[in-house]
């Protein structure tokens, strides 16, 4: 959480504090001080000092090296005292020959030229419970704009932080003005000048909130500034501009050349947009005041790069050439719509430009905005306009109802051989056609089908293969569209009449209706009372499904309404011959940029209800005279996988699915709709159906009473209510009882593999790894290209001391498409406790260890080492493990018996201290050792 402030170093979390936040258990701040003194001019020097606590081993190898970062152009910092503090007092200097500096990791490895810089500190003999002290003093050298000061902090209320005293001493004359939210505030007057004084704590943290905007809103923080409102700042901004906001001979002349022949005035802002956008390349640049102001128009010409403000002031410039006026709009680029009350640049990443006499807003550094479109995520906030003649605090327009749609057009066809054949196209204008082209341009980055398949894993089908193509991303046009076919084989029970499912997904690219532009529905479920981003937007959708000659639909869904007073949603569905369609309709208007307070809630219910009806049932029977094709309201048990990528296939998970989006009443009709032919009034589908209700809200044991009667009713009716009772049992910790249930259960639908998967976690938890490896047998026979699947057997199998097995498990998922870093370390142990195999260990312990210094990695690389003849490569990583881990007797029998064949007499202690701890230690150790 770092962001530059203009005049100041100004990191909202300093460098020292970024390292104690990114692992809070494993080092925290016992103090931290901030010393600034601030000169009439807005100069400043900054005085630092910190204490961080390592509060483990994994803390001390964190704190081994501390980075300070600094911008090289306007600022110097220097080292004033750094050493390791011991428990006992003890204090080890550094050695400043070994403080260097570098770039900063993350500019190391992208496309950015900048001036930042770190100087690393190496803490000598640094050890858990020891502490690294350093003092530093940045000075700025240089300030972009002269006079202006601003300097801001936020905190993490997740970041272990005992004490932290902030002051600021400046000239009266210049000022300040404060802002301070949850920190202890104080100030007073001595002589010319003010002492500004904080002081803030949090030692123990609490959890960080998920939000969906910036969180800057809700951080205890606080900011200062000697500028008196946006519209100084934005002068100030616009001073530096002035000098570079000119039409050079080159500007001039190619600004004539692309509008040669052009005299209508919008069509020429669209060519000297268009060049701009394509021929400038987008890189961040932070050299010198280039961090915060653009550079001149002809270097950025010759160099055909530069960043956001870069872009604003070419365009600006070859506009000029033409005679036409433009503004600079400063504004936050990502998830912030508020300002600090003090004027600073903190919310103020982004500039684009803005036509007023055209009322056009124009985003030149986006690479997929069509002309006069812009990313969602840049209307309705507040935004600083700067023009030649002055600057001013404004808001950007909220997206205009009518601009932005998107469009799914899906036709499906269904054989009797089950194979379920498609071709999707999906199309956008305005904001949403970037979605589109970013899709493309993965595309391109990492080929259509491995998009293809993402997607269609996404949607939860397997035995799936598609393929997508779309235009140049590049080549601007009013919509795009990408088209897609696909293949989905396995769909033959869905026409005996014996299944239902809902309208098929296939490879649906954009999101259902209203899940996106009113929130995303996990947004709207975890934090139903924040804010959100909404857009006014219209989406449509046209889906249809042809099923094979001699079968008939025996349900469809009834039509379906949604409305709000800013949504309107429908869906209608219609038959022909063999097939089924439904066209969905979906329209919001709003007139501000975010939904809040009722507006959120009434959004959140809407979508829910939105949502759910993508769950109305399907029916396909084979084509028998009797009955007829009938429309019902009612939910009905579904198969296959629901709009959000979760797993369906029973009444009782359809319910559950049901109930999470807010629709309980449906869930209970769907169970009672299942009641079987001759049941008692609907009691055990009215007992079950509250059970799952009470299993969804977690009250456990109203949910096994629910279910038991529901058994007790109904002991014969299948699985769904012993797997519920199970899952509540388990969450209970009642796993002998839940395995019981989950045992009736499989009787009845050995094929469940489900209900497998819970039976095999529990025996797990039971330390029955053989019993969870037969369990996972049978899920791996039937889903064999699950890599997740063959993953976990392999976990499993390694736990059972089957190390051949698992291993040849793990290279099996990686052949399947797992990520290296998720199966190396299991490959790693499996293979360095094999019979024959463990030499082969060696290269994928080094690989999971350059990842993570994790204690068993290390102890199996080193057991891998050891069974090759190589102990003193074996010593060096079980003396690594053992210090992470000093608590192993484990590890420390391993230490000494690798010092013993090395002829260390000290082995022959580790080997007696770990015996001690646990007299059976030596049946623990791997075999061959």
């Amino acid at each position: 959480m770092r962001v530059l402030l203009a005049g100041a170093v100004a990191l909202l979390l300093l460098s020292a504090s970024q390292a104690a936040t990114e692992e809070a258990v494993s080092v925290s701040i016992n103090l931290q001080t901030n010393d600034i003194d601030v000169a009439s001019d807005g100069t400043s020097v900054q005085k630092v000092h910190a204490e961080l606590h390592a509060d483990n081993d994994a803390g001390a190898m964190r704190l081994n090296q501390v980075q300070l970062e600094f911008n090289s152009a306007t600022q110097q910092l220097d080292i004033l005292e750094a050493y390791t503090l011991k428990p006992d007092g003890t204090k080890i200097p550094i050695d400043m020959n070994a403080v260097f500096v570098r770039l900063p990791q993350d500019d190391s490895q992208n496309a950015s030229i900048t001036d930042r810089r770190v100087k690393v500190i190496i803490f000598p003999q640094l050890e858990s419970g020891d502490v690294a002290v350093y003092t530093v003093v940045y000075k700025n050298t240089a300030e972009v704009f002269p006079g202006v000061y601003t300097f801001g902090i936020a905190f993490k209320p997740s970041a272990p932080l005992k004490e932290e005293r902030d002051t600021i001493v400046a000239p009266k004359s210049l000022g300040l003005r404060t802002e301070t939210h949850g920190v202890e505030f104080t100030s007073e007057d001595r002589g010319d000048k003010v002492v500004y004084r904080w002081h803030y704590a949090m030692p123990s943290p609490t959890a960080e909130k998920s939000v969906v905007i910036s969180p800057m809103d809700e951080l205890p923080r606080y900011f200062v500034s000697n500028v008196k409102d946006y519209a100084e700042l934005g002068r100030a901004y616009g001073a530096k501009l002035a000098s570079k906001l000119t039409v050079t001979p080159k500007v001039a002349a190619l600004a004539d050349k692309l509008t040669a022949g052009e005299s209508d005035k919008r069509e020429q802002i669209r060519k000297l947009y268009e060049w701009v956008d394509s021929n400038i390349r987008y890189i961040a640049i932070e050299l010198g005041e280039g961090t915060l102001v653009p550079h001149d128009v002809d270097a950025i010409l010759t160099y055909g790069y530069g960043d956001c403000k870069d872009h604003d002031l070419l365009l600006r410039a070859l506009l000029k050439a033409k005679g036409i006026e433009t503004q600079s709009v400063l504004l936050n680029g990502s998830n912030a719509y508020t300002l600090t009350q003090v004027p600073t640049l903190v919310q103020l990443d982004h500039v684009i430009t803005y036509v007023p006499e055209m009322k056009l807003f124009l985003d030149s550094s986006a690479l997929v905005a069509p002309f006069g479109v812009l990313p969602f995520a840049e209307y309705g906030k507040p935004a600083i306009f700067v023009s030649e003649q002055g600057a001013s605090l404004g808001t950007m327009p909220v997206l205009a109802s009518g601009t932005a749609s998107e469009s799914t057009t899906t036709t499906m066809q269904l054989s009797a051989a089950g194979v379920l054949t498609g071709k999707t196209t999906a199309t956008a204008t305005g904001s949403s056609q970037m979605l589109l082209r970013i899709v493309a341009l993965a595309m391109q980055a990492v080929s259509p089908d491995k998009i293809v398949s993402q997607l269609l894993e996404t949607r939860g089908y397997r035995n799936a293969t598609g393929t997508l193509k779309a235009a140049s991303p590049l080549v601007r046009t009013a919509t795009y569209s990408i088209n897609g076919d696909f293949t989905i084989r396995g769909w033959s029970e869905w026409l005996t009449g014996t299944k239902v499912t809902y309208m098929p997904l296939g490879l649906r690219i954009l999101g259902v209706a209203g899940d996106g532009p009113m929130g995303t529905i996990a947004s709207l479920k975890s934090n139903a009372a924040d804010p959100t981003p909404c857009f006014s937007v219209h989406q449509t959708e046209d889906f249809s499904l042809e099923i094979p000659a001699g079968t008939r639909f025996a349900m469809i869904p009834a039509d379906t309404r949604v409305t709000t007073e800013n949504i309107e949603f429908t869906a209608h569905w219609t038959t022909s011959g063999n097939t089924v369609s439904v066209h969905r309709d979906f329209r919001s208007t709003i007139d501000q940029p975010l939904c809040t307070g009722s507006l959120r809630a009434k959004t959140a219910r809407a979508v829910f209800a939105i949502a759910a009806s993508y769950l109305e049932p399907i029916r396909i029977v084979p084509d028998h005279p009797e009955g007829a094709l009938v429309s019902q309201n009612e939910a009905q048990p579904l198969i296959a996988q629901d709009p959000f990528g979760r797993a369906a296939g029973t009444e009782s998970k359809n319910a559950v699915a049901l109930a999470q989006l807010g629709e309980t009443d449906r869930a209970m009709r769907l169970i009672n709709s299942a009641t079987p032919a001759g049941a008692p009034e609907g009691s055990y589908s009215r007992h079950l159906a509250q059970g799952l209700s009470f299993l969804n809200a977690s009250q456990l044991p109203q949910a096994v009473a629910e279910l038991t009667e529901a058994i007790r009713i109904n002991p014969e009716a299948g699985p769904e209510p012993y797997g519920a009772r199970a899952s509540a049992y388990s969450k209970m910790n009642k796993t002998r009882l839940a395995l019981a249930d989950l045992d009736t259960a499989l009787k009845t639908s050995p094929g469940d593999t489900r209900l497998r998967q819970m039976h095999a976690d529990l025996l797990v938890q039971e330390r029955d790894y053989d019993g969870a490896a037969a369990d996972y047998n049978a899920i791996v026979r039937a889903e064999p290209d699950d890599r997740a699947v063959v993953l976990r057997r392999a976990d499993i199998r390694y736990h059972a001391d089957k190390y051949e097995e698992a291993a040849a498990d793990y290279r099996r998922a990686l052949k399947l498409g797992a990520v290296e870093a998720d199966v190396e370390p299991g490959l790693c142990r499996a293979l360095a406790r094999s019979e024959d195999e463990f030499a082969e260990a060696v290269g994928p312990c080094s690989k999971a260890l350059a990842a993570e210094k994790e204690p068993s990695l290390l102890e199996s690389r080193g057991v891998a080492y050891f069974r090759q003849g190589k102990f003193r490569e074996a010593l060096g990583d079980f003396d690594a493990a053992w210090k992470a881990s000093p608590d192993s007797a484990r590890l420390l029998y391993e230490r000494g018996i690798a010092q013993v064949k090395l002829g260390i007499a000290a082995g022959s202690k580790d080997i007696d201290e770990a015996a001690r701890r646990q007299p059976n230690i030596a049946h623990r150790l791997p075999a061959g050792m």
